[in-house]
C-alpha cells in the first residue's frame, strides 16, 4: 500500500487491460469502450492524474477505502484504450483478483486493486523462489537479482513485468539445471520444452534467452539422434506460435500511434545497414548508459522522486557478496560462463532491436523508448557469468545472517526512501542534501509555451503557498532571447500577508538565462520560517521602456491550484513555471541560508 494507485510504470493502461480480462475478454481493446466501460474511480484516484505530484494524503484510506468499484460511475470515452497488448498470462494473477474479488464478491475498489497487486507480487516471489531452488549453482546471485529494488517495485504494481521477469529467472535456472545433467534424454527434452513454452509467454525481448540451452548443452551428453536440431525446431515452433501468433492477434488492436515506426521497413533497413544500427546502439549507450544502469538497479515509478544514493552503493556490494558466496560453493565452467555472457549480449541486442522496430522511425539514428528496467532480466546472467571466474583465497563474509543482511540492505533503504518520497512532503530532503523544491510538475515542458515579452506596463505576478518551512529561494523559467540591451528585469519575492518585499534583484536583459531557471535567493535574516504562508513572485520591466524584455514560461493548461498568475491587472487561467526551495530535512540542519540571485541549471 506504500505505492499509490497508478504509481507504477504504465499501471493505468495495464489496469484497463486487467479490467477487460476480468470479463474473459483476452484480446486487448476487443470491445469498444461504450460496451466495456472502465471504472472511473481508478482513474480519479490515480497518482498520475494530478498535474502537480504530491504526497499521498494521510486520510486517503479513510476517505476512499470503502468506496465500491462503481462509486464514481464509469468512463465510456472511445479514446480510452489500452496499450498493454502483451500475452494474457502475464496479467493473469491481477485478473483473478478483479474477477473473483471485484466482480463476484463486489469488494471495495481499493481492496480489489491492492489485492491484484498482492497477487502479482506473490506470483513473482514464488517464481523467484522456484528459480533459486532449481538453479544448480549461483543461488545467492539469483536471489539478489530477484530482489533488485526496481524489480520488486515492478512486481508490487499492476504490470506485466512481474511475471515476465519471474519467467525469465525460472528459464535461466531450469536451463542451467538441464545443462548440468550427465545425460540429456527425452525427459530433459520435455522439461526444456516446457521452459521454452513459459519463456515465450514473457515480453518479446526475453525470447533471446532461448539461445542459452544451445550454448550450454554439450552434444556429447545427448542420448537421442539429432537432439539439438530437434530442440531448435521445437523452440522455433513455440516462438512462432506464442510470440508471432499473439502479435498477429493483439497488435492489430493497438490503436495508440507509436510514432512513425514501420516494423517491416525498419527490419529491412537494419538488415541492409547493420553498421548504422550498431552505431545507433553505441550512441544510445554513450548518451544514456549511466541512466540505464541506475534505472535498472533502483528507480521509483516515472522517476518522479530520487532514490537514496546509498542504494546504488549497497546493490553492487550485495552482488559482490553473492558472487563470493556462490564461488565458494562451486561455480560454473568456463563454457557455461561464456554462454551466459553471449546470452546477455543477445538479450540486450534484442531489447534495442525490438524498440527500434516498434517505435523508432525508419532509418532513425536514435533508438526511442529504451528504459533501464527493460534490461533487468539479463542482470542475473551477468552475475552468474562471474561466479567461479576467480575463486577467492578466503571470504570476508562467512556468517549467513551477516550475508543475508548485506543482501537485503538495498531493499530496506530503498523502501524507506519510497515511504518518505510518496507519503511525506519534502520526503527527499531527509536523505539528500538538496533543498526541497516544489511544486513537482508531472508534465515537464517548460519551453513549450512562453508569454509575450515582458513590458513595463504589464508586470507578471505568480502567487503561491509555500508548503514547506524555511523558504530559501524561488525560481522562474525564462527565455531572455528577446531581451535587449538597456532592458532591466526586476524580480521580487513578496510576503503577501504583510506586503513585505523579502528579496529583490535587478538583472540586465543580456544577463538573463535563455530557456533556463533564474533563481532569487533569500538572505538568512529574511528567510521565512513558517509553513503555508502566501507569497507572490513578481517580474517587472525597467530601464529603457522601449526595449524588449524576456519571455516567461507559462503552463500549457491550468495546473497549480495553490495560487494564480496575474498579467498586469488580469488574472490568467494558466500558471507561471516556477519553483520554490525550502531548507528542510538534512539541508535544514547543516546548511545556512544562501544569499543573492542565481541563474540555475536546466532541470526540473
Amino acid at each position: 500500500m506504500t505505492i499509490p494507485v497508478g504509481g507504477g510504470w504504465d499501471e493505468e493502461t495495464h489496469l484497463i487491460r486487467v479490467w477487460e480480462m476480468s470479463f474473459l475478454e483476452w484480446v486487448p481493446n476487443g470491445k469498444p469502450r461504450n460496451e466495456r466501460p472502465f471504472p472511473a474511480i481508478y482513474w480519479d484516484l490515480s497518482y498520475r492524474q494530478d498535474p502537480i505530484i504530491r504526497p499521498v494524503e494521510p486520510s486517503f484510506w479513510a476517505e476512499y477505502g470503502d468506496l465500491p468499484i462503481d462509486a464514481n460511475d464509469y468512463i465510456y470515452r472511445q479514446e480510452l484504450t489500452t496499450r498493454s497488448v502483451y500475452s494474457p498470462p502475464l496479467l493473469l494473477p491481477h485478473m483473478l483478483a478483479f474477477r473473483y474479488l471485484g466482480l463476484a464478491r463486489q469488494m471495495p475498489a481499493l481492496v480489489v486493486f491492492y489485492a491484484a497487486r498482492l497477487f502479482g507480487l506473490a506470483t513473482y516471489l514464488w517464481l523467484s523462489w522456484l528459480a533459486v531452488r532449481l538453479i544448480p549453482a549461483g543461488k545467492w546471485v539469483l536471489a539478489v537479482s530477484a530482489l533488485l529494488p526496481t524489480a520488486v517495485f515492478q512486481a508490487a504494481t499492476v504490470t506485466t513485468d512481474s511475471l515476465s521477469i519471474g519467467l525469465g529467472l525460472l528459464f535461466v535456472a531450469g536451463s542451467l539445471r538441464m545443462a548440468r545433467r550427465e545425460e540429456f534424454g527425452w525427459r530433459e527434452f520435455r522439461w526444456q520444452t516446457v521452459l521454452f513454452g513459459l519463456l515465450f509467454l514473457a515480453k518479446a525481448n526475453l525470447a533471446a534467452m532461448a539461445v542459452i540451452p544451445f550454448l550450454l548443452i554439450r552434444p556429447s551428453r545427448l542420448r537421442m539422434r539429432f537432439g539439438l536440431p530437434l530442440l531448435g525446431i521445437t523452440a522455433l515452433s513455440l516462438a512462432v506460435v506464442e510470440v508471432g501468433g499473439w502479435a498477429a492477434i493483439a497488435y492489430g488492436q493497438l490503436e495508440a500511434n507509436t510514432g512513425q515506426a514501420q516494423p517491416i521497413q525498419q527490419l529491412l533497413f537494419v538488415a541492409s545497414h547493420p553498421i548504422s544500427f550498431i552505431r545507433s546502439i553505441a550512441s544510445d549507450l554513450a548518451a544514456h548508459g549511466a541512466g540505464y544502469l541506475t534505472q535498472m538497479l533502483a528507480e521509483f515509478g516515472y522517476d518522479y522522486w530520487r532514490v537514496p544514493v546509498l542504494v546504488y552503493l549497497l546493490v553492487p556490494l550485495a552482488f559482490l557478496v553473492a558472487i563470493t558466496l556462490d564461488t565458494q560453493r562451486g561455480g560454473f565452467s568456463t563454457r557455461t560462463r561464456c554462454g551466459l555472457a553471449a546470452a546477455v549480449l543477445a538479450g540486450c541486442l534484442a531489447t534495442w532491436l525490438s524498440l527500434y522496430l516498434a517505435i523508432s522511425p525508419v532509418g532513425s539514428e536514435e533508438i526511442i523508448g529504451v528504459q533501464g528496467r527493460y534490461f533487468i532480466p539479463f542482470v542475473p546472467l551477468v552475475g552468474l557469468a562471474l561466479v567461479g571466474w576467480r575463486p577467492p583465497a578466503s571470504s570476508p563474509i562467512t556468517a549467513r545472517p551477516l550475508a543475508l543482511g548485506l543482501l537485503l540492505s538495498p531493499l530496506l533503504v530503498y523502501g524507506a526512501g519510497l515511504i518518505l518520497s510518496y507519503h511525506v512532503t519534502c520526503g527527499e530532503s531527509y536523505f539528500t542534501l538538496d533543498l526541497c523544491r516544489l511544486p513537482a510538475y508531472k508534465n515537464w515542458a517548460p519551453n513549450a509555451r512562453f508569454s509575450t515579452p515582458l513590458a513595463e506596463t504589464q508586470p507578471m505576478e505568480q502567487t503561491f503557498i509555500a508548503e514547506c518551512s524555511n523558504l530559501r529561494e524561488v525560481s522562474v523559467w525564462l527565455d531572455a532571447g528577446p531581451a535587449e540591451v538597456g532592458q532591466v528585469t526586476i524580480v521580487s519575492l513578496i510576503r503577501q500577508s504583510q506586503g513585505e518585499v523579502l528579496a529583490r534583484s535587478m538583472v540586465a536583459g543580456p544577463d538573463l538565462p535563455r530557456g533556463n531557471w533564474y533563481t532569487l535567493r533569500l538572505s538568512e535574516e529574511t528567510s521565512p520560517t513558517g509553513m503555508n504562508e502566501r507569497f507572490a513572485l513578481r517580474l517587472a520591466a525597467g530601464g529603457n521602456p522601449e526595449a524588449t524584455g524576456p519571455r516567461i514560461a507559462i503552463s500549457l493548461r491550468p495546473e497549480y491550484q495553490g495560487g494564480a498568475l496575474y498579467i498586469g491587472e488580469t488574472q490568467s487561467k494558466l500558471d507561471m513555471i516556477f519553483k520554490y526551495g525550502c531548507a528542510v530535512g538534512i539541508r535544514g540542519l547543516v546548511s545556512p541560508a544562501d544569499t543573492g540571485p542565481r541563474i540555475g541549471i536546466g532541470s526540473q
